[in-house]
């Protein structure tokens, strides 16, 4: 099982590799257009946006080296962990919920306004129970990956 992590990690070391390639070639012709006359102005910003951007992705490429590499250490329930809570759906239901949290936060505190009956709440006191629980097992396994 280590196999297959050394070669994910090989294969992104290869691309941070690329990538500093690329930022080599870039300074590279930047230098022989500068000796050619091609107006320094025009080519200087087109090469600094090139540059930044090419830096970046060697710097997130070489981040998610030491992060698979960290990983790669981990026990099969916290890579698991890890995966469901950087999904996209479990993004998408922690925003649903929020929202919806939102949504029942301004509709008790019209409630309370308006000095409603108390007896009707205890709907809203497990769903805010609920929210705090989900809420709290969220920082927790965050805190954890």
């Amino acid at each position: 099982s280590g196999l297959p992590c050394c070669r994910r990690w090989s294969a992104s070391l290869v691309r941070s590799l690329q990538c500093a390639m690329e930022l080599y070639e870039s300074q590279q012709n930047e230098r022989r257009a500068t000796r050619r006359g091609v107006s320094g102005e025009t080519l200087s910003s087109k090469s600094t946006e090139g540059k930044a951007r090419t830096a970046a992705v060697c710097v997130k490429n070489l981040h998610q080296v030491e992060k698979e590499s960290q990983r790669a250490q981990w026990s099969a329930l916290h890579r698991g962990i890890a995966r469901v809570m950087e999904s996209r759906i479990y993004e998408l239901a922690t925003g649903l919920l929020i929202v919806f949290n939102a949504i029942l936060i301004v509709y008790e505190t019209d409630r309370r306004a308006m000095k409603m009956e108390e007896d009707s709440n205890a709907w809203l006191q497990v769903a805010d129970f609920g929210f705090l629980a989900f809420y709290g097992t969220d920082v927790v396994l965050r805190l954890y990956i």
